[in-house]
């Protein structure tokens, strides 16, 4: 593995808990018209499989992980049943070695949910775009409403509960990059991910398909300098972070630039299937090319989670989710973006992810804005 890659287990697991969801959202790279078995949950019985298979697997190796509770939105699981499986975690043996995190769009979030969330320790990541154009524009009910006003009562009730918040944010072109940081900073945001959209190089040669991208390096760049300009340690943009992290050969934990060994997570669906990251859902969808689902389930008799950890280093050394596409290895930029995502690199012309990302152009403005900042930054503050 190429600098970078910083786990050698499988410490994140997220965990689709529910397959139904009160948005629309129009980039969603999983509840849309499509989405197999809408409306379903996982069981008692999921749960328990997981959670008594995950403990075996982490107990052995003497280390802990952590459980990223994901959807469609997982709080329309309702605080009973949600409640009954956090308390699975102790009965089984789990909750030693494991950490809790849940993954929403806040719409849901009432005084039960907070009560909820401290009891059992939850962190949470609040789903909100860059500004309120980009939000509502996106991020919809399904009568196609805005929901940004909403979005941020929430964020400000969690604050005011004293929860600790995280955002997540996908990259919209179409908005100015300094507008979109000025408005996370605005609303108090301390973290956040940026995500580029889900695409693949594969999916973006078919026009029913292509994602625009065409205005995504001049956002991330406005972005990038936004961020630097406002010189506040205090707000934590991981998608620049891990760029200037990884130019000082540092190790990071992000897919996004390469900085993460995809071996380190698993996603497991409701019916208990083990599979890859979620950027290999986008070739399953578009039936263009096989790699989300890895054939196991945790329901299985003979599953253990040492064993899905060997088949998806196997993959990951397939796919050359391990090392830089030929090539990137003479650019300049490469060791500071990492080659992108794996999955984004797929190419269909000769079923193979030796290709530069489908966000390399993206990318590539960004790691020479990035090393241009971090050679002189004074013009930047």
């Amino acid at each position: 593995m190429y600098p970078g890659h910083a786990t050698d287990y499988l410490h994140i697991l997220v965990v689709k808990v529910i397959r139904s969801c009160n948005l629309r959202c129009r980039y969603c790279y999983y509840i849309n018209d499509d989405t197999r078995d809408y409306g379903s949950s996982m069981s008692v019985e999921t749960v328990t499989a997981l959670y008594e298979r995950y403990r075996d697997y982490l107990s052995g190796l003497g280390r802990e992980g952590a459980i990223v509770w994901h959807g469609g939105e997982p709080l329309m699981l309702g605080h009973a049943r949600f409640a009954r499986f956090m308390d699975l975690q102790e009965e089984t043996g789990l909750a030693p070695f494991i950490h809790n995190r849940l993954q929403t769009n806040a719409l849901l979030i009432d005084d039960a949910w907070i009560d909820f969330l401290h009891r059992y320790d939850i962190g949470i990541g609040v789903s909100i775009d860059t500004d309120q154009a980009s939000h509502d524009a996106n991020r919809v009910t399904p009568k196609g409403e805005g929901t940004y006003v909403q979005t941020v009562a929430a964020l400000n009730r969690l604050r005011e509960a004293g929860i600790g918040t995280g955002v997540l944010s996908v990259a919209a072109g179409s908005v100015d990059g300094r507008h979109a940081i000025s408005s996370l900073r605005s609303l108090g945001v301390s973290s956040a991910d940026i995500l580029l959209p889900m695409t693949n190089n594969a999916r973006q040669k078919n026009a029913d398909t292509a994602v625009d991208l065409d205005a995504l390096p001049d956002f991330l760049v406005d972005a990038f300098r936004e961020w630097v300009k406002g010189d506040d340690p205090s707000m934590r943009i991981r998608l620049f972070s891990s760029m200037i992290l990884q130019a000082f050969g540092r190790r990071t934990t992000f897919l996004g630039t390469g900085g993460a060994d995809m071996s380190s997570l698993a996603v497991v669906e409701t019916d208990g299937s083990l599979c890859m990251d979620t950027e290999y859902s986008q070739l399953e969808r578009f039936r263009i090319a096989g790699g989300y689902s890895t054939g196991l389930n945790v329901k299985d008799d003979d599953f253990t989670f040492a064993r899905a950890e060997t088949l998806i280093k196997a993959f990951v050394s397939q796919v050359g989710g391990d090392r830089l596409p030929t090539a990137c290895k003479s650019c300049e930029v490469a060791a500071v973006c990492g080659g992108g995502h794996p999955g984004s690199r797929y190419d269909d012309a000769d079923d193979s992810h030796d290709h530069p990302s489908a966000h390399c152009m993206a990318l590539y403005r960004l790691g020479q804005e990035t090393l241009s900042y971090l050679k002189n930054p004074h013009p930047y503050l």
